[in-house]
């Protein structure tokens, strides 16, 4: 079997595992189709997918066969998008590119029990790992400074045999299903143990987490972005953790802002307020 259909032939043994899957750009991690909204309308973060035309990224992601077979016809080396958190799996990237510690990290939570019962392990172009576990409704998230990040509900990997800078995706295990659902909260608070509460003067109470989230999942288009970073300042400075700025950023996101910018955005916050 040829390499051209050999990806047509991946991304349709994805799908027929009940896996949703999109068309990447080849040799690249991006979506292949662009954006069909123009820059600045309402309708390019705020459309899931109704206008029927594909360019929104996973949410293009299906299980359907004549449409998978028209993506990979039209562009036969396009790299295979697999849509994360059930029906798909759940997937702990482990980096350790430009000398991001996930090697070790992952040494660390493997001793510690917490990465059992994974499908699969697929190796990176980078030299790092992906392990897949069952999926679940858990969301993205990322430990960058431990070189782990979570691919669950609304996120995406590539998969074998997608290549970046002409090397593969590789896999080098594959077992039973295992059922297992991987804890990620248990995983991050490995990582990064909470901190005790912050104590506040008699008298004053915390600051309201619950109403930044229900306040973010309201901003229209043209908005989130600077909502986003004023609600993560504040949660920041009000004593919040991680847990809490996964929870703006999943807001954020659920109002139509792209998960990718709202990572960025928090990150930013984050570095902002460590450099007061």
């Amino acid at each position: 079997m040829g390499r051209v259909s050999g990806m047509l032939a991946a991304a349709l043994s994805y799908a027929a595992a009940g896996w949703p899957v999109f068309a990447c750009a080849p040799g690249a991690k991006v979506p292949l189709y662009s954006n069909p909204h123009p820059q600045g309308s309402p309708q390019r973060t705020g459309c899931r997918g109704e206008c029927g035309r594909y360019g929104h990224g996973v949410l293009d992601a299906t299980t359907n066969p004549t449409v998978i077979t028209a993506w990979w016809t039209r562009t036969p080396t396009a790299n295979i998008g697999l849509a994360t958190g059930a029906p798909g799996p759940d997937v702990i990237d482990v980096d350790t590119k430009h000398g991001a510690p996930g090697a070790a990290s992952f040494a660390r939570l493997r001793d510690a029990g917490l990465l059992r019962g994974a499908t699969a392990v697929v190796v990176t172009p980078s030299g790092g790992w992906h392990l897949y576990y069952t999926g679940s409704g858990q969301g993205n998230s990322a430990r960058p400074r431990h070189g782990i990040d979570f691919r669950g509900h609304g996120g995406y990997v590539l998969t074998p045999p997608s290549t970046v800078d002409s090397r593969g995706y590789r896999l080098a295990e594959h077992r039973r299903p295992t059922g297992v659902i991987v804890d990620w909260r248990a995983i991050r608070d490995f990582l990064d143990p909470p901190q005790p509460p912050r104590q506040h003067p008699p008298g004053q109470r915390p600051e309201g987490f619950d109403a930044l989230v229900r306040w973010l999942e309201a901003r229209p288009a043209g908005d989130r972005n600077n909502a986003l970073y004023w609600a993560a300042r504040r949660a920041i400075e009000g004593g919040a953790g991680d847990d809490v700025l996964d929870q703006l950023r999943d807001a954020i996101v659920r109002a139509g802002h792209h998960h990718a910018a709202a990572e960025r955005t928090i990150r930013s916050a984050q570095r902002r307020a460590g450099s007061r």
